[in-house]
């Protein structure tokens, strides 16, 4: 998931035409995931594109598939991201310790 602040999650899940339920985005049809819009992350001037399917989740209990926004809202007392698993799962992360750096280059798939 992709974690961060409830309110800008909510509102982004609401655009995005999930239903919002105790801060998770559910969609009513698995058939929007190809017409959802990019989201574009801006870090340090660097521009990442996730497309529906990528931080859209395909969820099957009992034989029933729902398709869950991969954006959840998570407060903390201060504004805060976490990029999980629906980020690094299109870009991998390298972490340089020794140059006190964190990177990220396109996942190949």
């Amino acid at each position: 998931m992709i974690a961060g602040p409830t309110k800008l999650i909510d509102d982004l899940n609401r655009k995005l035409g999930a239903i919002v339920v105790n801060g998770e985005g559910i969609f009513e049809s698995c058939d929007v995931i190809s017409k959802l819009p990019d989201v574009q992350f801006v870090i340090n001037g660097n521009t990442f594109v996730l497309k529906g399917s990528d931080y859209v989740l395909k969820v099957t209990s009992e034989g029933v598939t729902e398709c869950l926004s991969g954006f959840i809202g998570f407060d903390i007392g201060y504004p805060l991201f976490i990029l999980g698993d629906v980020f690094i799962a299109t870009y991998t992360t390298e972490f340089d310790y020794g140059n006190l750096r964190l990177g990220w280059a396109k996942s190949v798939q």
